[in-house]
C-alpha cells in the first residue's frame, strides 16, 4: 500500500504539524483546566485552548483546500508570521497589567504566536522564493 501523493505537499505536512500542535494545547488546556488552578493559570490555560481551537480550524483547512504553489506558500507563511508578531506585542501588553487573568492571557497568546512564528519562519525558509 502506498502513501497518498498528497501528504507529501509543504502545505499539508505544516498543517499536520499546526493541527498536532493545537491538539496538544486544547489537550494540556482541558486537563489543566479540570483542576481548577489559580487565576492566573486558568486564564493562560482557557486562551491556549482557544488559540489551539483556532488554529486547528485553520490547519484542518489548509488541509482540505488545494495546495497552493511553494513560491505563494512561502508568502503566505511569511505573512503569517507577521501577524503573529503583532500578537506577541499584545500578548506583551496583557502580561503588563496589573489583573492577573489578563498576565494569563497574555503570556498564552505570546506562546501560542511564538510557536506560529518559528513555524511559519522555519518552513518559509525551505520554501523556493519564485
Amino acid at each position: 500500500m502506498t502513501a497518498s501523493p498528497v501528504w507529501g505537499l509543504p502545505n499539508q505536512l505544516i498543517a499536520l504539524e499546526l493541527l498536532l500542535w493545537s491538539l496538544l494545547w486544547m489537550a494540556a488546556g482541558v486537563l489543566a483546566l479540570s483542576r481548577q488552578p489559580p487565576k492566573l493559570v486558568a486564564a493562560f490555560w482557557a486562551m491556549s485552548g482557544m488559540c489551539g481551537g483556532g488554529e486547528a480550524l485553520l490547519s484542518i483547512g489548509a488541509l482540505l483546500v488545494s495546495p497552493p504553489e511553494p513560491w505563494l506558500l512561502k508568502r503566505l507563511l511569511l505573512l503569517g508570521a507577521g501577524v503573529a508578531t503583532v500578537l506577541v506585542v499584545v500578548g506583551l501588553a496583557l502580561c503588563l497589567r496589573r489583573r492577573r487573568h489578563l498576565r494569563g492571557y497574555g503570556a498564552a497568546i505570546m506562546a501560542q504566536a511564538g510557536f506560529v512564528i518559528f513555524l511559519a519562519v522555519t518552513n518559509a525558509y525551505f520554501l523556493p522564493s519564485q
